[in-house]
């Protein structure tokens, strides 16, 4: 699939849901076959697929993963360039709302940084990053 047939880019935390069948699991594998993740997040879907157990051998899970429809983003020097501009503003929304403070990973500032160089919505379940100040950014939960 092209990038130009996706319709939504994927957090890590939906293809983990996914995997382990928890609350929303439903949603995303409906929403997989037009659905891509980049490469620097299917890194931490694998990472965290192991620490949470997964029993599987996990080069097979991302072949299965490819298999189901999911589209394996490569993560590019052009989506690399915003991923300061993305911390930044989970800094700054930080400083304007503490209660919101939490700091982006890096594996989340990639995330967003996908999505914003395809000009595409996020789909995960973090509600902070409905309150970032990114122009453009667009992101729906799937729990």
């Amino acid at each position: 699939m092209s990038h130009s047939d996706l319709k939504a880019v994927f957090d890590a935390s939906a293809v983990i849901a996914w995997i382990f069948n928890e609350l929303g699991a439903t949603r995303v594998e409906a929403a997989m076959h037009h659905a891509g993740v980049n490469a620097v997040n299917l890194a931490e879907i694998l990472w965290k697929s192991k620490v949470k157990g997964y029993k599987g051998d996990l080069g097979d899970l991302a072949e299965s993963l490819s298999k189901m429809g999911l589209t394996i983003i490569p993560f590019d020097a052009e989506q690399a360039a915003l991923v300061p501009f993305v911390q930044t503003a989970g800094v700054r929304l930080g400083e304007v709302q503490p209660t919101l403070a939490k700091s982006l990973s890096l594996a989340d500032c990639t995330c967003i940084a996908t999505a914003l160089h395809l000009d595409l919505p996020i789909v995960g379940d973090d509600v902070l990053w409905t309150a970032l100040d990114i122009r453009g950014l667009k992101t729906v939960t799937f729990r």
